[in-house]
């Protein structure tokens, strides 16, 4: 579970995932991949359908209105999470952070039993103190321990990282 999409434009995020899923696929991995369209609007036939030979599953998003690059989730009302799940039992579920579809992913692994790995992208804290958001740093610490502590596992694109998530709780 993905958000935003990183299927449609070229990133460091985008190249990240592109190569876990070709290890994935080397490596005889099943996947189902749920994401959202970058534009909402945007005809679900016009997306790519596929990556490294998964299909990837699109569910409606949302945009904000000073920010419309991205559209993020919460997988509802379309609950298209639940349906790929329906009647299978996943090894594991991987979710991003921070975004809106990682509540959806809590709330299906805790709802199938299942083990919930998180990876960590946006430093958060870093660009609240950045913007000179000096409220939204400790806020967003404390929203990073409570959505990570419901993780089984945190991924981090660097050691640094992830010693500093530690270092908060």
């Amino acid at each position: 579970m993905v958000e935003p999409s990183p299927f449609s434009h070229m990133s460091g995020y985008a190249n990240r995932f592109k190569e876990m899923l070709r290890c994935l696929r080397l490596a005889g991995d099943e996947v189902d991949i749920l994401t959202t369209p970058i534009d909402p609007s945007e005809p679900l036939e016009d997306l790519p359908q596929e990556v490294a030979g998964y299909p990837i599953n699109y569910t409606r998003g949302f945009t904000f209105p000073f920010y419309k690059a991205f559209s993020l989730t919460f997988d509802v009302p379309d609950r298209v999470g639940s349906r790929l799940l329906k009647g299978r039992r996943p090894d594991l579920i991987h979710s991003i952070s921070p975004g809106f579809l990682l509540f959806a992913s809590i709330y299906y692994a805790r709802r199938h039993s299942v083990p919930l790995v998180m990876s960590y992208h946006t430093h958060l804290p870093v660009y609240a103190r950045t913007y000179g958001l000096g409220l939204l740093e400790s806020a967003s610490w404390l929203a990073l321990r409570i959505v990570h502590g419901l993780a089984d596992l945190t991924l981090t694109t660097s050691p640094q990282l992830a010693e500093e998530l530690r270092d908060h709780g």
